[in-house]
């Protein structure tokens, strides 16, 4: 098994466990602290979204500079010195934010939330907590994209499914022995995040060469990845308005128990990025170096490869959450009141995601190459027209018209991004990559679960019969899909025959 491999395997298994916990212990999250204190969570989720505006500006630059640098030890060198600036502002942001927050605090427990049963200071502390553990998870993202630029992706999910268990499986642990509270949840959260940022700067430290001189803060490694950097940021200031804006305005306009069970689906949407994430990042760094030589024939059988194979398991991950999501909400949590809420929003929200996730995949591709001003303006152009399209159907319809809105604005956003693409990289793959690696794959799991409608439950009594069912939907739709899909057949008949 090559590198890549190896990679996207330990991506699976340390992102797969990540997110096992995250969705196993959610229903005890709900049932200790309640709907309402989840909806708080729920605006946890949009404030540290804010910083992942820089996490996605600064973890992909140093993700790109680390693979550039593959081959000279010199450049490494020079990485030092840019994590060490970087990481000098990001604690100079971190600082700043953390002071207005907590002046903000009180403004937003009394004036924006419209809480019932929780205190207005359990509200207030916990806003301050969010920061905190939204800063170090920055500073968490800094670190991972060095480690995956390296390629040291094995080591990381290790630790990362360590992290992963403590954060999880621990609030459960306080919250049941300790304080079903929304301050203990967060205080155990800033444990583990700290914990979490020893061990990756650790790690860091170790992967880039010791020049024997301390590190220092330079404008001029900064100036160097000025342009891409900013054009990231400025993708991340939009990316986290398309992504969290919903839960920001929701948060205003509907009760906090609404509020909750729209994050609840949300959440359980959103989970289709843990399929697309662990391939995209294994092999980022062989686009990087790809797009760096010039390899065109290679570059485009490694994108379309990447593409078919993500767009198989997105497919089948939403068709089975579209189709049966009460199933799948029954058999995970057993809570008929969840079934009857959630249900309905994930079905919308989940084909979302779907074309979210597929239009990461050319965006990908365009920070390869460096290119991020055109990606700009079009995700500017989509939160121009998300933000009247979201406050509207949200005012009207609340929740529901939020999930149609979401909806909405990911099938514009791919739309756009996808043309641009095969406008000026991938001229001649237009038709072949629409059609060959993403129509057929999705045809194919359609007509599954349409097939498989016919076969469910009857009803939701029976959490095991929803499980088995939502197991063989899937696995047959893969491999159907797989069957239909040229490259990654091959690539699986091989892997057969080397086993044989």
């Amino acid at each position: 098994m090559n590198k890549n491999r190896i990679n996207i395997s330990a991506n699976y298994l340390g992102q797969g466990w990540s997110a096992f916990m995250a969705i196993a212990f959610l229903p005890a999250y709900i049932n200790h602290l309640g709907v309402e204190a989840y909806g708080v969570i729920g605006l946890f989720v949009a404030l540290q979204a804010i910083l992942m505006i820089l996490d996605l500006a600064i973890g992909a630059t140093l993700n790109r500079e680390m693979a550039r640098s593959s081959t000279s030890s010199e450049k490494k060198a020079d990485i030092r010195n840019l994590l060490f600036s970087l990481e000098v502002i990001c604690f100079a942001l971190g600082t700043i934010g953390l002071t207005v927050v907590w002046l903000a605090s009180p403004y937003m427990t009394r004036d924006w939330l419209n809480s019932g049963s929780l205190e207005p200071h359990q509200i207030s502390n916990a806003i301050v907590f969010m920061w905190l553990v939204a800063c170090l998870r920055l500073f968490e993202g800094m670190y991972r994209g060095i480690l995956f630029g390296a390629g040291e992706q094995v080591w990381y999910n290790t630790i990362y499914s360590l992290i992963a268990t403590l954060r999880y499986a621990g609030t459960f642990g306080v919250l049941m022995w300790i304080s079903a509270t929304l301050q203990a949840f967060f205080i155990w959260q800033l444990i583990v995040s700290l914990l979490s940022v020893c061990l990756l700067k650790w790690r860091v430290k170790c992967r880039l060469p010791n020049t024997g001189s301390p590190e220092y803060f330079s404008l001029i490694f900064l100036a160097k990845i000025k342009n891409f950097a900013t054009g990231m940021i400025g993708i991340g200031i939009a990316t986290i308005l398309l992504l969290q804006l919903d839960k920001v305005v929701l948060s205003h306009l509907v009760s906090l128990k609404n509020l909750g069970y729209y994050t609840l689906a949300s959440t359980a949407a959103n989970t289709m990025f843990m399929v697309v994430v662990p391939i995209t990042q294994a092999l980022y760094p062989s686009l990087v170096v790809l797009t760096s030589e010039e390899n065109q024939e290679s570059l485009i059988a490694l994108f379309r490869k990447i593409t078919q194979a993500v767009a198989i398991m997105v497919a089948t991950a939403t068709m089975l959450l579209a189709f049966f999501p009460g199933g799948i909400i029954f058999a995970w949590s057993g809570n008929q009141e969840l079934v009857s809420e959630a249900a309905p929003l994930l079905a919308i929200l989940v084909v979302g995601s779907y074309f979210n996730c597929l239009s990461y995949l050319p965006f990908q591709l365009q920070t390869a190459f460096g290119k991020t001003q055109q990606l700009l303006k079009i995700y500017i152009l989509s939160v121009i027209i998300f933000c009247p399209l979201l406050y509207t159907c949200a005012f009207f319809y609340g929740v529901y018209g939020a999930a149609w809105s979401w909806l909405i604005i990911n099938l514009i956003n791919l739309i756009l991004v996808a043309a641009f693409t095969h406008k000026v990289l991938l001229i001649t793959q237009r038709w072949s990559w629409y059609i060959a690696d993403v129509l057929v794959p999705s045809a194919t799991a359609l007509s599954i679960m349409l097939l498989a409608r016919q076969f469910q439950p009857l009803d939701y009594s029976q959490r095991l019969h929803w499980l088995l069912f939502i197991i063989l939907t899937g696995l047959l739709s893969m491999i159907f899909s797989i069957g239909f899909s040229p490259m990654i057949r091959q690539s699986v008949l091989a892997m057969f025959k080397k086993t044989t």
